[in-house]
């Protein structure tokens, strides 16, 4: 993927389109003065499945995911460990940013966003998140992660699955690791939308350019992306 590295984050220009995923140094106030010319909302993320309109108010709104067709209007998420997806439609002039940990992941949060904002195309892209090989889990959140990743597979695929290891559940020493990203993308195409994914692959858990709630407990901050539209 064709980012560019900066003090505050990794950015990329497409289509007309910002996309920008902040590192651990980045507050608000400085990606504000950076970009002056942008308006920037967030919602009140609780690893909820809820995705609502973006609006001047939405700040207060419970969510962990926002849309909008304004232009120069930047959707936040905060993530420290969990997975931030930006989106575009270029055909409708929509954004999207959501906000998908494991429960969000869970609560198939992505696809009901997509059927929500009425996507009729994506560009998706995943930014930094726990990647597999730090994202270690006991059997009770595999079996529950794994039953939502069942439930869009095909019934054939589902018969091999359950007959032999898959890559995205890996057992070792009786603890788990899991690709929450595969899942994710799982659920997307169940929607049956088109899109493309693009994934910035950063380990949020071994990089310490980034926030990780895993690696540095109540003591993580949070790190900040967001889409915008740039021209009208």
């Amino acid at each position: 993927m064709n980012f560019t590295e900066t003090d505050l984050g990794f950015t990329q220009e497409k289509d007309g389109y910002l996309i920008f995923f902040g590192k651990n140094s980045a507050t608000l106030d400085q990606i504000k003065q950076a970009y002056p010319e942008l308006t920037f909302r967030t919602v009140h993320q609780k690893h909820t499945d809820v995705c609502v309109p973006s609006s001047p108010d939405s700040g207060e709104v419970i969510a962990d995911a926002h849309f909008t067709d304004e232009a120069r209007v930047a959707l936040v998420v905060k993530t420290a460990d969990c997975i931030p997806l930006l989106v575009y439609s270029k055909k409708q002039n929509l954004i999207l940013a959501i906000h998908a940990g494991w429960r969000g992941v869970e609560n198939q949060i992505t696809a009901k966003s997509f059927v929500l904002a009425k996507m009729q195309e994506a560009e998706v892209f995943v930014g930094p998140h726990i990647l597999q090989q730090s994202f270690e889990v006991d059997l009770d959140v595999k079996e529950q992660l794994e039953k939502v990743y069942l439930q869009h597979t095909e019934k054939s695929e589902a018969q091999v699955f359950i007959s032999r290891d898959s890559n995205v559940f890996i057992a070792r020493d009786n603890k788990f690791y899991v690709d929450l990203k595969t899942i994710l993308e799982k659920q997307i195409q169940s929607t049956a939308i088109p899109f493309h994914l693009h994934e910035l692959t950063i380990d949020t858990v071994s990089d310490t350019r980034l926030h990780s709630y895993r690696r540095d407990k109540q003591t993580s901050g949070r790190n900040l992306s967001f889409i915008t539209r740039l021209k009208s």
